[in-house]
């Protein structure tokens, strides 16, 4: 009787995932800016051998996009249909890992549990249904999550090594996934210290594989731009997404892209002689040449912040908030073209977001009691949100973050779930 309420648990998942990617395939509602690059990058490179955002010649290097996920689009016959059904496949999958993560830290039990509320959370399915690169992020980033943690219970080398590779695949799909592919492992290496002695072994692959690993991307990209940068998107974020989100928002416009984008500008205009830098965003137009923002971006925005401190934590807080508090309505009405279904997808986001903070909340209360792993979760979680503190923050960003909540949701939902089963 337990098995077959098990199976109908499934009934409602598989739901949610068809009734959404039905509805974005009909209403052929996938198309997004992102998406529309990627897939021109990946055109380009079938069909004349360039890497390049450009629609036509001259065909212009890219060194904003990384390759994974013009690959994955190329892998499917560059057919947004096949994407689509692909991308919810791995999801599914996805939830798998997170069950087969639980399953280790805690019981199957509460790793059932744990999968079927990411599975049936709308917001990771909405992004499933669209052309972008989160879902093959979270499957990837959760099978590194998954050869690491037994790692950390085995002590085996090669799935350390494993794990890091899967983070540095992770990252050659989403830039903002650089700084954890060092990041993470080293901060399970910390975590042994108090029962592990000889750990230079390890040390020495976190440091050393994930340079060989991204090295050629980032040399790639120096000969292109004359700089080292694995991605210019780090540069254009910082500069226009902070700097110009906080000049906008201290002269309380709308965070819109013409607003950041003159902003920015002007204090460029003031501080090195540029008065139109955000021409890269136009395709035509992405050269190295505009690799003239990224060598000074960085230093105008820090003196900007670090002269005005209180508004730039004032702007983060928004920022953050803007992240956390996203439960996907407009890309639910954008998807369905339905007031009704985006509501309802919605409200469902909105009851598994206030779950999810409120485990870790609790988690926070206990932190103590629980397995040092989830404590480098929770770190990851931290560095993730205050990475997108920029005027482009929304929720979407907050998906790589969603299976990292549900994994500490399931630590301190434990004792209740096993109750609820015995039941």
């Amino acid at each position: 009787m337990k098995f077959q309420r098990s199976w109908l648990l499934l009934l409602p998942i598989l739901f949610l995932h068809g009734g959404l990617l039905y509805l974005a395939i009909i209403n052929e509602s996938f198309w997004i800016d992102d998406g529309i690059q990627y897939l021109t990058i990946a055109k380009n490179w079938i069909e004349v051998g360039i890497y390049s955002q450009s629609y036509n010649a001259p065909f212009v290097l890219d060194v904003e996009r990384t390759p994974a996920y013009p690959i994955f689009l190329i892998i499917n016959n560059l057919n947004p249909i096949y994407v689509l059904i692909t991308q919810h496949i791995l999801l599914l999958f996805s939830g798998y890992i997170i069950y087969l993560i639980i399953k280790e830290l805690e019981n199957k039990i509460v790793a059932k549990w744990g999968a079927v509320f990411f599975l049936l959370q709308p917001y990771p399915v909405l992004f499933a249904s669209i052309l972008l690169s989160e879902t093959l992020f979270i499957i990837t980033f959760l099978l590194a999550i998954h050869c690491l943690l037994i790692y950390y219970k085995t002590d085996k080398l090669f799935l350390f090594i494993l794990g890091i590779i899967l983070l540095v695949i992770a990252t050659y799909i989403k830039p903002v996934g650089l700084i954890i592919v060092i990041l993470i492992p080293i901060l399970l290496i910390v975590t042994k210290l108090q029962t592990h002695n000889n750990l230079w072994k390890p040390l020495l692959v976190a440091i050393i594989l994930p340079i060989l690993l991204i090295s050629p991307w980032v040399i790639r990209n120096k000969e292109i731009c004359g700089q080292y940068t694995f991605s210019t998107l780090g540069s254009n974020s910082m500069f226009y997404g902070r700097l110009g989100g906080m000049i906008t928002d201290k002269n309380q416009q709308s965070w819109n892209y013409q607003n950041v984008f003159t902003n920015a500008d002007s204090i460029a205009n003031q501080s090195i002689g540029i008065s139109t830098i955000h021409s890269y965003y136009d395709p035509q137009l992405k050269s190295w040449e505009t690799s003239t923002l990224n060598s000074s971006s960085q230093s105008i925005t820090w003196k900007y912040i670090w002269a005005n401190p209180l508004d730039f934590i004032y702007f983060s807080l928004k920022a953050i908030w803007k992240q956390l508090s996203g439960v996907g309505y407009s890309t639910a009405l954008k998807i369905s073209h339905s007031e009704i279904i985006a509501a309802l997808c919605a409200t469902l986001e909105a009851i598994c977001l206030v779950i999810m903070y409120l485990g870790l909340l609790l988690y926070l209360y206990t932190i103590k009691k629980i397995n040092p792993f989830y404590l480098v979760l929770f770190i990851i979680i931290l560095l993730f949100t205050a990475l997108h503190t920029t005027a482009y923050a929304e929720g979407r960003f907050r998906l790589i973050c969603d299976p990292l909540l549900v994994l500490i949701l399931a630590s301190v939902s434990k004792p209740y779930l096993e109750r609820f089963s015995e039941h």
